[in-house]
């Protein structure tokens, strides 16, 4: 019996048979092109180990799982072994340009992520994996040659890359999205993520089934097979996620799971316990990564962790709305580095040359390299040093005329190319290059301060000077000119601080709140303590940059470089969300302390922009929160640079905090260590101004320009101001009074028509939000319900379905919550007198889409079965409970304690009677009692809703009591009007932040 050969054999062999006919061919010649791509081909199999046995091949999920941990270890190596070649065959094949160009973006911002989750890793191998199969068509030089079919490679794939491309842009987002999350998070809804993962998984597993499938047609060979083992390796790729988010989780990741699992119920058991919930809270604080410091994460409270966990995953990817900008803004930044800048002065060195120095592209260094005889590296103040030399003594003749008599036996020069020495209009440059002056030379040179100097250092120093910049002039702009421009920028930071300190006098009271706590943020306090570093040498604030000579010749420099950041920032719409963001498509690898300063002023200048719109209009909570992130995430890179300096130090046996203190002018003195008093803090924002202006200082365009410029629009629309939302907006429909006036009634048996009321708890019963006042003014024969209502958060619609006894419906908010329209799901057991239902209540999922019906749009019969199949489906993960009872809304502010009620049911009737018949009289005419004692519950309720609000929605024993107790007597109207009143004194109110000592 024969047996098959195994699939993978299969294609290898097909793929030599084809490249032999190839080769046999009489007049075959391979090309430069191809020859290059063989090399490239033979780099990225040896970096798999030999073995190209991937994902679409194995034939087990244990198999696979294992080949693609190996493919996480060494993603890095193979993946951009793997850009390397898809780029030349994307020159012989140029259709499939697109999707190899997306693919580099989507790789580049996963390696250049600061912390990266073995999770996303994997998925991103098996989009590693669906790709090299198009590596095949480096055998195959044309592309619009038909095959024995009648068809061009071209034809076969041309249709798939718009599905390709769009699955890439897709994995980008699901791994973005996946690591902005916080660690308790992740844990508690791996379940959702998992699937998500695994769909887009299986649509690369899919993808390069059909590429392989379309190629061997193109030979003509291997189908069946592959096709079959590509089935088989489709079904397990959900076991292969399963592994991938039990086996790769990270050690923080891990200890937080078994905490999560070792509870009674595990995950659904913790989401039902806050205590629980308090303690996941307080235990992934220690274990969050370090990485943080790059990210604004609000404090995470269980209201929030509710919020976050009851999230579906395509909700998650909606609210990731500017991942779209970064993504394009990578790629059309990698499509702009293809190109290679050349300056005047580079020169290609000679190729019977032998040393280090052949390697150094100006030649300027490279002749120094070589006088010196030094090798791979030199120290990095020796290196200053014979730089100094180089252009300040006057004895180029007398080297010029050594250098020639340096001949080898033949008579050929051994030295580099005579140097190309400073032009006589840049003599001016060499009364800068002074003993004096060479410390922030060395530190531009020596990026990572080890105090040696590589040849890859010097090539990246003389690579980032201007075009037209002579190595003189660029050495003289490091000596000199970047003081002056730190001291250039700390004045225009100053004169914005004092500008927006201004504006924020002038904004809408709606917006006072959130300006005041973007001003006392931590972010604004780490701007602050960056610029007090530097007004310990302040000795150029008296100078006049607009006539300085000096300075003249670095301004064009100077202000190209803060215009190419403010163009890439405008590009991400100023949402620096993470150090890649930053580093990449923003400022660029390299030395913070060279753009620090300059994407302060631009970050400023924005916020002054969002500040005087709060004059006109409410803005969005999260207007001026994109500005912190971004200001964060610049804190983090300091912060990062700061670390790796101090480690330099202690390994130099330097004393870390007087070095800091020297480094870059003392740009990081104050960022980590204790803030000392200094002039910079004993300035006033006004007075400051006036003196700036008065003398003249911040005359300049680009002064004008930080103050006038007109930027982007804002990221979010204008809001609404919470009580002209209460009190003007009809968000009901129908009027509830009249309803329940109209309402027959003698109902059949088993309808539930009619006025309900009760409450709703949080977890486990520990709190509420006071009463619940409905009225389901429908039902249909089928068993649809509809009806309206209100409670605390304003009026509600109410739709769903009474199966039996069971009851299902969703809770849809007219009015807006922090932007969003709120629903949730309660289902339960209406009971055997009709009269009172109780169960559960959370957020739905799958009937999300009903809500966005108008309240008074009937639904269709489809609809309604439609919704009744999905009610009977869904599955909740509960937030609470609720108990409603069919009574008008008065039994419920009328009826007396549980207590009263069991000592004496006939008193308890009795005063149920007698307090109706006041709250009827009451309503109808008032009385002083009656509003003084209204005035004492809505300040006290105020009072507590307040201290509730900003101490995290937490409060003691007692005010808990005493909120309940009044939550008890209040009508849904009055605690609607007074929660808005809430959020309308606290967006006014300015919380200052605790003054540090100092």
């Amino acid at each position: 019996m024969m047996h098959a050969k195994p699939a993978n054999l299969l294609v290898e062999g097909t793929l030599r048979e084809a490249d032999a006919a190839v080769q046999s061919t009489s007049n075959y010649k391979a090309t430069a092109a191809e020859r290059r791509l063989n090399t490239l081909g033979d780099r990225f199999s040896s970096l798999k180990d030999g073995s190209l046995v991937t994902l679409a091949q194995s034939d087990a999920a244990a198999s696979t799982f294992s080949l693609i941990k190996e493919e996480v270890i060494n993603f890095a190596d193979t993946s951009k072994a793997l850009m390397t070649v898809l780029d030349e065959v994307a020159k012989l094949h140029p259709f499939i340009q697109v999707a190899v160009s997306l693919f580099k973006t989507a790789l580049t911002l996963e390696l250049t992520r600061r912390e990266n989750d073995e999770k996303v890793i994997a998925l991103n191998a098996t989009m590693c994996d669906m790709m090299s199969v198009l590596t095949i068509m480096k055998d195959l030089p044309s592309s619009n040659e038909p095959d024995s079919h009648g068809f061009s490679l071209e034809d076969r794939l041309l249709g798939h890359m718009h599905g390709i491309v769009q699955t890439i842009k897709d994995c980008a987002k699901v791994c973005d999205s996946y690591h902005k999350h916080n660690l308790a998070v992740k844990i508690l809804t791996s379940a959702k993520w998992q699937a998500k993962f695994t769909q887009i998984a299986q649509q690369f597993v899919s993808h390069k089934a059909e590429l392989q499938f379309d190629l061997q047609m193109h030979t003509s060979l291997g189908v069946a097979a592959t096709r079959e083992t590509l089935r088989t390796v489709g079904d397990d790729v959900g076991k292969v996620m399963d592994m991938v988010f039990t086996l790769l989780r990270s050690p923080a990741e891990r200890e937080l799971a078994n905490f999560i699992e070792s509870r009674p119920g595990g995950i659904e058991g913790v989401l039902r316990d806050d205590n629980l919930l308090k303690q996941v809270i307080a235990k992934q604080k220690p274990l969050s990564d370090v990485g943080s410091m790059t990210r604004l994460d609000t404090p995470l409270t269980i209201e929030i962790l509710h919020k976050e966990i009851d999230k579906d995953i395509d909700s998650i990817l909606r609210e990731n709305q500017f991942f779209d900008q970064k993504f394009e803004a990578m790629h059309v930044q990698l499509q702009e580095v293809k190109e290679t800048v050349k300056h005047e002065t580079d020169r290609a060195i000679r190729a019977i040359l032998s040393g280090p120095h052949e390697r150094i592209i100006d030649q300027d260094l490279c002749y120094i390299w070589h006088e010196m005889t030094w090798k791979g590296s030199v120290k990095a103040k020796h290196l200053v040093m014979a730089i100094r030399d180089h252009f300040s003594e006057e004895n180029s003749a007398g080297l010029t005329a050594a250098r020639r008599l340096k001949l080898d036996a033949n008579g050929q020069s051994t030295a580099p190319d005579s140097p190309s020495t400073a032009r006589p209009d840049e003599a001016w440059t060499l009364q800068y290059i002074t003993v004096s002056r060479v410390r922030p030379l060395i530190e531009a040179i020596d990026d990572d301060l080890s105090s040696f100097v590589t040849v890859s250092e010097v090539n990246a120093f003389t690579s980032a000077r201007p075009a037209s910049w002579s190595l003189p002039r660029w050495v003289a702009y490091w000596t000199y000119g970047f003081e002056m421009t730190l001291h250039w920028y700390l004045r225009r930071i100053r004169a914005l601080f004092a500008i927006i300190d201004s504006a924020s006098h002038t904004v809408l009271p709606a917006n006072r709140s959130n300006v005041g706590d973007f001003l006392s943020s931590p972010q604004i306090c780490f701007v602050e303590n960056l610029l007090s570093g530097l007004q310990r040498g302040d000795g150029q604030s008296v100078a006049d940059w607009d006539w300085d000579t000096t300075f003249s010749k670095f301004k064009d420099y100077i202000v190209g470089e803060e215009d190419k950041l403010a163009k890439r920032l405008r590009s991400v719409k100023y949402v620096v969300d993470e150090t890649n963001t930053l580093t990449v498509l923003v400022t660029g690898c390299g030395r913070p302390e060279k753009y620090v300063l300059p994407m302060v002023l631009l970050l400023l200048r924005r916020s002054l922009f969002v500040i005087r719109q709060a004059s006109t209009i409410v803005l969005h909570p999260k207007e001026l929160y994109i500005l912190q992130s971004s200001i964060q995430a610049l804190w983090g890179a300091v912060a990062d640079r700061i670390g790796t300096l101090r480690a330099m130090f202690k390994f130099q046996n330097l004393n870390g905090k007087t070095q800091l203190e020297n480094f870059c002018f003392g740009l990081y003195s104050h960022v980590l260590d204790e803030v000392k008093m200094s002039p910079y803090w004993h300035r006033d924002p006004s007075a400051d101004l006036h003196r700036l202006f008065s003398n003249g200082l911040l005359s300049g365009d680009q002064h004008l320009s930080d103050i006038d410029s007109e930027d982007e629009p804002l990221c979010y629309s204008p809001q609404v101001e919470t009580m002209d939302v209460v009190f003007n907006a009809d968000a009901t429909p129908h009027d509830l009074q009249t309803a329940c006036e109209t309402l027959d009634a003698s109902k059949p048996d088993g309808s539930i028509v009619g006025h309900w009321g009760g409450s709703y708890t949080y977890g486990n019963g520990a709190g509420h939000d006071g009463l619940v006042s409905f009225t389901i003014s429908d039902q249909s024969p089928d068993g649809i319900i509809d009806g309206y209502g209100k409670d605390a958060w304003g009026p509600f619609s109410i739709r769903g379905s009474l199966s039996g006894d069971r009851i299902a419906f969703l809770k849809t908010y007219a009015v807006l919550q922090n932007g969003g329209k709120v629903i949730w799901y309660y289902e339960g057991q209406v009971h055997d007198s009709m009269d009172t239902m109780d169960g559960s209540w959370g957020l739905p999922q799958s009937l999300e889409r009903f809500s966005n019906r108008p309240f008074d749009q009937r639904p269709t019969l489809s609809d309604a079965a439609e919704f009744k199949a999905l009610a009977a489906s869904q599955k909740l993960v509960p937030l609470g409970s609720f108990d409603l009872k069919r009574r008008p809304l008065v039994y419920f502010l009328a009826c007396p304690p549980a207590d009263y009620c069991a000592r004496s049911r006939v008193a308890a009737w009795w005063t149920l009677a007698l307090n109706t018949a006041i709250y009827n009289v009451r309503s109808r005419r008032l009385d002083w009692d009656t509003l003084l004692a209204r005035r004492r519950s809505r300040r006290r309720y105020l009072e507590l809703k307040k201290k509730h609000v900003l101490n995290n929605y937490w409060l003691d024993a007692e005010d808990s009591r005493e909120r309940d107790e009044l939550l008890k007597n209040m009508h849904p109207d009055d605690l609607h009007a007074w929660n808005a009143l809430v959020l309308f004194q606290l967006s006014r109110d300015i919380i200052h932040s605790e003054i540090p000592h100092v």
